[in-house]
């Protein structure tokens, strides 16, 4: 939720091609075919969804390693390997990166739960989850772009 709030949305608003997917900017507006299409949770590290999608490439069949790699910055070591593999045409759909944002949940966030409703601890919970930095603890920023 953190990078498509903080890092996608704001990346994709506005563009040339209007307000788009990431996708359709990082393509540069060009059909692609995905060789794999990829689920992930919003609650998981994009550090994980990352690594799992480069370890599938590189034909292993667990992330550990190369999320070890990512967060020791040794990014060339991945590429290095990813082109011994031939791996770097293969292309990846995911949601977060495909989906227009714009159209679906940058204008607004999820109703907070109100003091006394049923499972209130917990639903306060995710509902900061969902709309605040995880490190900062600061409120996303709505997107202004008027799409939502």
């Amino acid at each position: 939720n953190d990078v498509v709030r903080m890092a996608l949305i704001p990346a994709s608003r506005g563009t040339r091609f209007g307000d788009c997917s990431y996708a359709t900017l990082a393509q540069d507006n060009k059909e692609t075919l995905a060789t794999v299409m990829v689920t992930h949770h919003w609650r998981n590290l994009f550090c994980h969804l990352v690594a799992s999608m480069i370890a599938f490439a590189l034909g292993e069949t667990t992330y550990d390693v190369v999320a070890k790699h990512l967060q020791e910055k040794r990014f060339e070591k991945l590429r290095q390997d990813i082109d011994r593999r031939d791996a770097s045409q293969m292309a990846f759909w995911g949601c977060l990166f495909c989906v227009n944002q714009h159209v679906s949940i940058c204008g607004g966030f999820p109703r907070e739960p109100q003091p006394g409703s049923p499972n209130y601890e917990s639903a306060i919970v995710e509902y900061r989850r969902d709309t605040q930095d995880p490190v900062s603890g600061q409120k996303f920023q709505k997107c202004l772009c008027g799409s939502k």
